[in-house]
């Protein structure tokens, strides 16, 4: 596994485009990285690995204001020994654990963490900020990223298939994937294939 000697966290604000000195335009991704924060140190003698574990994207003051309640409630019942549930947190919103956690490293609450494997762990002490000023302007990056959901997409725009020729007028020409053909006794789909996935 390559070691990462550099990494920042952002996400994808949009898409525009700058001209270079002869005239062509070229297609450009808007990012906003940063600021992170290194959160946690994994070590081989702790962890079995080596890795810095980075966050990004704190949690808005009201979340944080919630969860610190419900832990004064936790604490309180911890006292009286009272037993029962708590009321459940919402979806996507800021846990007790995950407060927790960035507490003890003193740094604020991080929506998204995630680890590295870095060249240098001891180059990031918990609690570093992280800027995009860390990289130069022209230096070459790895990006890597999630891409948003296309549910359960044809083959046309899973897998570019192209329809049969088809007559001037429009004509929509149906597409079928290879397991459809199978199915209908024509041969034999070899699988594990990115065809094999459709059914007729």
């Amino acid at each position: 596994m390559a070691m990462i000697r550099k990494m920042i966290m952002g996400r994808k604000v949009g898409m525009t485009q700058i001209f270079s000195e002869d005239g062509k335009a070229i297609p450009v991704t808007v990012l906003e990285v940063g600021p992170c924060y290194v959160v946690q140190r994994r070590t081989m003698a702790r962890d079995g690995y080596d890795a810095v574990q980075l966050g990004y994207l704190p949690y808005e003051e009201r979340d944080q204001k919630r969860v610190q309640e419900l832990r004064r409630v936790h604490e309180q019942r911890r006292k009286t020994g009272e037993r029962g549930a708590v009321k459940e947190t919402a979806h996507r919103r800021l846990t007790l654990a995950e407060y927790g956690h960035c507490a003890a490293h003193n740094v604020p609450p991080l929506r998204h963490l995630k680890e590295f494997r870095v060249a240098a762990p001891d180059d990031f002490p918990a609690g570093m900020e992280i800027r995009a000023d860390i990289f130069e302007a022209g230096e070459k990056v790895d990006v890597s990223g999630t891409s948003k959901g296309r549910g359960f997409a044809g083959v046309v725009k899973r897998y570019g298939f192209r329809g049969g020729p088809g007559p001037v007028g429009g004509l929509v020409v149906i597409t079928l994937p290879a397991k459809a053909v199978v199915e209908r006794g024509k041969g034999k789909l070899v699988t594990f294939t990115a065809l094999e996935n459709f059914t007729w």
